[in-house]
């Protein structure tokens, strides 16, 4: 038989209904929660949680203000370091007013 005599029967494919979805429009929610959990977080969550830019948290580390605590070679902050700032941080503003 002949190469061009050569008849291949291709497999039958199913048509399958997919919701079509970004790839990042389901991980980010899941991984939030898990996130939501973490004791530790990284200078980009802290960023996020406290709506500002890096170069500030990196101030607010140096000055000795926020603690960090070292993760083997990682860098990340504890989230009840966070609640500290932010609790001394308010505390601060409500001595303010009473002034």
């Amino acid at each position: 038989m002949a190469q061009s005599e050569l008849i291949f029967d291709e497999p039958a494919t199913e048509k399958v209904a997919v919701r079509s979805q970004s790839p990042t429009s389901v991980r980010p929610s899941q991984e939030h929660v898990v996130r939501g959990l973490a004791l530790l977080l990284t200078i980009t969550e802290v960023t996020e949680r406290l709506g500002c830019g890096r170069t500030f948290v990196y101030e607010l580390i140096s000055t000795g203000e926020l603690e960090t605590v070292k993760l083997g070679r990682l860098r990340r902050i504890p989230v009840v370091a966070l609640d500290a700032l932010v609790e001394r941080l308010r505390a601060s503003a409500r001595d303010d007013r009473a002034s």
